[in-house]
């Protein structure tokens, strides 16, 4: 069986007077960026959601898209500088899991993302390894299907080793099945696999024992951005290793990452981004490891 490659996008689409956190109850906006998506060769959005999303989750699956969920929410997540795990926030994720678990094309949840990003937070992860565990077990005995449950990791070189290492220890029902990394490393056509740091990166997950992906990148040192990574994370460079990237992100807000933008009439305008990045996707086919010859032996963290 040849490996699946992520190769998605961060899907939050809005306008600056619009607030909603839920986008895949909106079906009419799903199917006006759904198309685009296709045309851009994307595979998989990550999104952070509580309505009803079936219709939106439908047109997901015609445009042959999966969809990785963040459980966390803005009111109920694991706030890093004061840690907390409640009873409110694991009913929200367990009623999250409840609202997607259904979706065959739902293959795999986020419980957390960048909640330790310096050596003052570690204390934090603790308590998302409990909230990762909780939710293997739950989707374990909840769960028409075995989903996977991961975790997305910033780039601070003073911990990310550790961080990374923290989260596949112990035993299977503790430990990641998936880990993402955020990688802003790559700015620009001056940057190369070497200087840009991935060439590093590649290397230190080159042993891990579950599959890894970059779970956000598309840095905008100079915009319009190019996307010169493409070619390394879907090609030779990377695809023996990493199980592809999901670029940041879709719709143009404050930050300037956006690939389209939505409009007062709520159409969509593709931007200068989202061309470079259909012509850097266009340009790859990634072919990485075999998933039967994939060495499910590499040893996980002690």
């Amino acid at each position: 069986m040849a490996a699946f490659f992520i190769n998605g996008v961060a899907y939050q689409p809005r306008t600056l007077a619009d607030t909603s956190t839920d986008p895949l109850a909106k079906p009419k906006d799903c199917r006006r960026d759904f198309a685009p998506m296709k045309e851009l060769g994307l595979n998989t959005i990550r999104v952070d959601p509580f309505q009803n999303h079936d219709e939106g989750m439908r047109a997901l699956e015609e445009t042959g898209m999966y969809l990785s969920l963040d459980l966390a929410s803005s009111e109920h997540n694991i706030i890093r500088a004061s840690p907390q795990y409640d009873t409110k926030m694991w009913n929200n994720v367990r009623n999250t899991i409840d609202a997607f678990k259904g979706y065959s094309n739902t293959p795999g949840f986020f419980v957390g993302n960048e909640v330790t990003n310096d050596n003052k937070t570690t204390a934090a992860s603790t308590y998302v390894k409990a909230l990762l565990r909780d939710t293997k077990a739950y989707i374990h005995s909840s769960a028409p299907r075995l989903s996977p449950v991961g975790y997305a990791n910033n780039d601070d070189p003073e911990i990310r080793l550790q961080v990374q290492d923290y989260f596949n220890c112990s035993s299977d029902d503790e430990r990641v099945d998936f880990f993402g990394i955020n990688l802003y490393e790559w700015g620009g056509d001056s940057t190369t696999y070497q200087t840009s740091g991935y060439i590093d990166h590649t290397a230190d997950i080159s042993s891990y024992s579950v599959p890894v992906f970059i779970s956000e990148y598309g840095r905008n040192l100079v915009s319009p951005r190019t996307f010169p990574e493409v070619v390394s994370i879907f090609g030779p460079d990377m695809t023996n290793t990493w199980f592809g990237g999901i670029v940041y992100e879709w719709s143009q807000k404050d930050n300037n990452y956006g690939l389209v933008e939505i409009n007062v009439d709520n159409s969509v305008s593709l931007l200068s981004d989202f061309q470079a990045l259909k012509t850097a996707i266009s340009s790859v086919r990634p072919t990485g490891v075999n998933m039967d010859a994939y060495n499910e032996q590499r040893p996980h963290s002690v």
